[in-house]
């Protein structure tokens, strides 16, 4: 299950993703996006640890950040809290159970859209789930691995992450792992050793993804009530390939 893994990677999960970094390179297209249709509400669906939605408020953004973690929310809420943010232990089937607030634009990072497909619950549907929480004229702002991308040499490491924590040198690693299935297997491996030892502690976790491969993106998200899809290959706005690592896409509510 999903929220076993993050469980597990919930300390380390800032960590693991260079939450600095990953800010500093995704920020500058979302403001963007966002400030083009004047948006104030934000839902960040999968919001993990709450980095975004803390970048987002201090912006001057109202942002409502759900996850299904308890280790993720719990995360989120502990951290220091910023103006305008609101985290809780949610579905996006909650929130339009609740119907109360539309927003402005609605994010899907990181592994989220992956996580929301099931046998049961198609991307088409996904996203028929999603319109009714954005107003008329919002966007979907998603972003998820290419699987194109990892199918092309069937196994792609991430950067290899490492730090020192509570006098431990921590050495993190990520692979996405084709599986020949329906699949991506996202394979994690932590070791971690004292300055007095000689030896590493080693660790693996691992979470399948759900193959969404982008022209079925584009298909969820065009037509029905989506308009104004488009789709890079990054956060810089390049041209997608199946040389890319990422796909990044936005769409608009009719």
């Amino acid at each position: 299950m999903p929220e076993d893994f993050y469980e597990q990677m919930a300390d380390e999960y800032a960590q693991m993703t260079d939450e600095p970094a990953r800010l500093s390179r995704e920020m500058p297209f979302l403001l963007r996006e966002i400030r083009q249709i004047e948006g104030k509400e934000i839902l960040d669906i999968g919001c993990g640890t709450g980095a975004h939605a803390r970048a987002l408020a201090a912006e001057g953004f109202r942002v409502l950040g759900i996850d299904t973690s308890p280790a993720m929310i719990e995360k989120a809420q502990s951290a220091p809290r910023v103006e305008g943010t609101t985290f809780e232990l949610a579905t996006i089937g909650d929130l339009a159970a609740r119907a109360t607030q539309r927003f402005d634009a609605i994010l899907c990072l990181g592994n989220t859209l992956p996580h929301l497909v099931t046998e049961d619950t198609s991307l088409a549907k996904v996203s028929r789930q999603i319109a009714p929480l954005l107003r008329r004229g919002g966007i979907v702002i998603g972003q998820i691995v290419n699987v194109s991308w990892v199918e092309a040499e069937g196994v792609r490491l991430q950067p290899v992450r490492s730090w020192i924590e509570a006098g431990r040198e921590v050495l993190l690693t990520r692979h996405f792992i084709n599986t020949g299935g329906s699949d991506l297997l996202m394979l994690v491996s932590r070791m971690t050793r004292r300055p007095s030892e000689t030896t590493w502690k080693a660790e693996t976790f691992y979470q399948y993804l759900q193959k969404i491969m982008p022209v079925e993106i584009e298909r969820a998200f065009e037509s029905g009530p989506w308009g104004n899809y488009r789709a890079y290959g990054g956060w810089a706005g390049e041209p997608l390939t199946d040389a890319s690592p990422s796909v990044v896409f936005v769409t608009s509510r009719r």
